[in-house]
């Protein structure tokens, strides 16, 4: 059957998702559009409850084959002019209501070249999603997100990692005793687990420190900086360099910047021993 109406239940669900955190934490899912994002939902294997789409708009080969492989009962059909309504983009064909995922330490897997990148209270959607792309670019295992911050699940952050936020773990923690208890309990595999802050007011830079160690960074708020409890329980403080009258880097860019020079020492490093082990929590 062909939705019409905006008044319709469950496009005004839709549109609840796209627009409301509360409901999206409520019921636990999130939408989703486009070609690489939805592909790389169904590649990593995440529950996509709903795909929408205009049936007169669907001409490329893609949508085809998502629709003919998908569950027809999770077909919802809408017109041309209500899917407008739905979607920031003039081109999309397909949307998708997906299942949130677990915000569970487990799924970081705890390996000896491991490498985490968590960001503190990030605050613009856009830079958010920017880091989870970089991190599954550059071979990060896992991103984690201190609360109070941006909705991880809101449209723009989910645009903004094109994907990438399928691809690896992400993940939401609540407060600093849960992130101290989580990597006290992976010390138990790796005690040579370090902590490394980017701070202007380290002593050394990044390339003079070694990340080729199982690493998690920490990429601090833009406007506060790094918390003093997550400062003071850091192995070390490290700096970007930086030249010219810019005063500061946004978090994305330093994200990606730390990120780098983590892989190219890896890369550049005899070191070739990795193992996999699974903790319980």
């Amino acid at each position: 059957m062909l939705i019409r109406s905006t008044s319709n239940p469950q496009i005004r669900y839709i549109r609840q998702l796209s627009q409301r955190r509360k409901v999206r934490k409520a019921h636990r899912e999130f939408c989703v559009e486009g070609v690489q994002a939805i592909s790389e939902a169904y590649r990593h294997g995440w529950h996509v409850k709903q795909l929408i789409y205009c049936p007169t708009l669907v001409g490329s080969n893609w949508a085809q084959k998502t629709l003919a492989e998908s569950d027809p009962q999770t077909h919802l059909q809408v017109t041309e002019t209500l899917l407008s309504k739905l979607s920031d983009r003039s081109d999309v064909e397909l949307m998708a209501i997906v299942s949130q995922a677990k915000d569970d330490l487990a799924r970081i897997p705890i390996r000896s070249d491991l490498l985490v990148i968590m960001v503190e209270r990030p605050q613009n959607p856009g830079n958010l999603g920017t880091i989870i792309r970089s991190a599954d670019a550059l071979g990060a295992h896992g991103v984690l997100i201190m609360e109070p911050a941006v909705d991880l699940y809101d449209p723009k952050t989910a645009r903004a990692t094109m994907g990438s936020l399928f691809a690896l773990p992400v993940l939401r923690l609540q407060n600093t005793q849960i992130f101290q208890g989580w990597i006290d309990k992976i010390r138990e595999s790796l005690d040579r687990l370090q902590v490394v802050v980017t701070s202007p007011h380290a002593s050394i830079t990044i390339d003079q420190h070694d990340l080729t160690l199982p690493t998690v960074l920490i990429i601090g708020n833009e406007q506060a900086g790094i918390s003093k409890h997550l400062e003071e329980i850091c192995d070390a403080l490290v700096s970007i360099p930086m030249h010219g009258s810019a005063e500061s880097l946004n978090s994305a860019v330093s994200a990606s910047i730390v990120l780098y020079e983590a892989i190219r020492q890896r890369l550049a490093s005899p070191k070739k021993t990795n193992f996999h082990t699974k903790i319980d929590y």
